[in-house]
């Protein structure tokens, strides 16, 4: 039986805080815009007079989507890893394979490789779509690239391991390393050439305390930047910064103020025996940490941190640099008939045109639907339920061009 993620409380939205969503989202700019320079670092703020509960998503989203994932044999999905739609297909990765289906849902082959062969990797860290016959798959620290049938097309043997990594131009592939600080790397991230398997840049000097206990991962640490605007945002888990990425390089871009809780530098200095007394010292504190994620929108940034023992989702104005709302339970309204989407229990992928996928389990949401018979029929038809076995029902959710 597949894990599950959420709880199923019942959930209300009043309109009178939509009401005051939308007139702060359209409020004039005022003396709190901060004009950005290119090589300026612009500060975002979160403030506690902007949170709410919970969230109704007609009132944030343009769009809402439900996609059923085909489930057979072949195609039975494990914890997934990593979300990218492309070019009409979703790929969908677990630790095992990475799966294809159509915008429907429909199964569409898959890379299987695991093994201890030449041509196979022991599990999937992270993966990047080339093309539709190019796929680069990364195990740790080996970087392999296949065509869809399988067929090993190429691969790299990095010199230190890496946790995530995107594809920043043709050739050229950003690799996030963490923490790990040992004697032929000292940078959390590189960029490498694909061609001629060199490393054409290092980046963010590792502080050498945090590398003896500072070893946690994100699931996320890039976000597709704008067409035109750049490559991508890379973050980190613990570090209050957002940095522009492109083919020459990092640098920051944005400072979070995370409703004033920020974990001051002090906190870091300490002597940590290692992650575990890290965390308990954390916790014993009233501090907002944790960069889950960050997109930017048209007329808003999207930001994701951890506080009070939840995951937030933000929304920022351009024109104020401040939040106008935040959440931590998400109410799916459109197709869901109102099942709340816990964001602490289930990760957001983000994509590229403003868009995010949230794997939900079905049956989470018919235990939602079995406790509103009212609404059962109708949630089982829109998730196209058959039994608790299926794969994951993928949400689609596009961010409104005008908020």
């Amino acid at each position: 039986m597949k894990k599950r993620i959420l709880s199923t409380a019942s959930v209300a939205v009043t309109t009178l805080v939509s009401s005051v969503i939308v007139f702060l989202l359209f409020l004039p700019a005022c003396n709190q815009v901060i004009k950005t320079g290119p090589n300026e670092i612009v500060k975002l703020t979160l403030t506690q007079q902007a949170s709410v509960e919970k969230l109704n998503s007609s009132r944030l989203f343009s769009s809402v989507k439900c996609i059923a994932l085909a489930t057979g044999e072949e195609s039975l999905v494990g914890e997934i890893v990593k979300i990218v739609r492309r070019e009409g297909y979703i790929y969908v990765a677990d630790r095992e394979a990475l799966y294809r289906f159509t915008e429907e849902g429909v199964f569409s082959g898959k890379i299987s490789k695991q093994g201890n062969g030449p041509d196979e990797y022991t599990g999937i860290s992270d993966f990047e779509i080339e093309s539709t016959d190019r796929i680069w798959i990364l195990n740790r620290n080996m970087l392999r690239l296949y065509a869809w049938n399988g067929a090993l097309i190429k691969q790299i043997k990095l010199d230190v391991g890496a946790a995530k990594m995107y594809l920043i131009a043709p050739g050229k592939m950003c690799l996030y390393i963490g923490n790990e600080r040992v004697e032929n790397n000292q940078h959390q991230v590189k960029i490498i050439d694909l061609d001629t398997e060199n490393i054409l840049s290092n980046h963010l000097e590792i502080d050498e305390n945090r590398a003896t206990y500072l070893h946690i991962q994100a699931p996320n640490h890039f976000c597709p930047r704008d067409e035109g605007k750049g490559v991508a945002y890379f973050y980190n888990l613990f570090d209050e910064h957002i940095y522009a990425l492109s083919e020459d390089g990092i640098e920051k871009r944005f400072q979070m103020d995370m409703f004033g809780k920020n974990i001051p530098a002090s906190f870091y200095e300490a002597k940590y025996n290692d992650v575990g007394y890290f965390f308990q010292a954390l916790f014993s504190h009233d501090y907002a940490y944790g960069t889950v994620f960050f997109m930017e929108c048209r007329n808003v940034y999207l930001y994701s941190c951890l506080y009070g023992g939840k995951s937030h989702l933000a929304f920022i104005s351009k024109k104020t640099n401040e939040s106008v709302v935040d959440f931590t339970t998400l109410v799916e309204d459109r197709v869901l008939e109102g099942y709340p989407i816990d964001l602490t229990e289930n990760r957001m992928h983000v994509q590229g045109n403003h868009e995010i996928i949230i794997p939900l389990y079905p049956s989470d949401i018919m235990e939602y639907g079995e406790s509103h018979p009212e609404l059962r029929d109708r949630i089982k038809e829109a998730i196209h339920y058959e039994n608790e076995e299926q794969n994951a029902v993928l949400l689609t959710i596009r961010i409104k061009d005008e908020i």
